[in-house]
C-alpha cells in the first residue's frame, strides 16, 4: 500500500486508542469486521471516502462526548 494508506491508518488507530475505543467496538459502529479495521490502521488495505468520513464522524462524537463527560464530572466536583 501507499505511504498515505500507513499514514492514514496510523492516525486512525492512534485517535482510537487515546479516545479509548477498542477496535472492535468502532468497528461495530462502522459496520466492519475488526479485521477489517485492523487492515485499514496497519496500512494493509485502501479506504473509500465514505468509510473514512464515518470513521471521522464516529471519532469526532467521541471525543466530543467524552469531552462532555469530564467537564461535567469537573463542575460536579466543584459543587461539592
Amino acid at each position: 500500500m501507499s505511504q498515505i494508506d500507513l499514514q492514514i491508518g496510523h492516525k486512525i488507530r492512534s485517535k482510537r486508542r487515546k479516545i479509548g475505543i477498542s477496535q472492535a467496538n468502532m468497528a461495530k459502529k462502522l459496520s466492519i469486521s475488526p479485521s477489517y479495521l485492523n487492515l485499514i490502521e496497519s496500512g494493509k488495505r485502501n479506504i473509500d471516502g465514505d468509510l473514512l468520513i464515518k470513521i471521522s464522524q464516529e471519532l469526532r462524537s467521541t471525543i466530543l462526548t467524552k469531552a462532555a463527560e469530564l467537564e461535567k464530572e469537573s463542575k460536579n466536583k466543584k459543587k461539592k
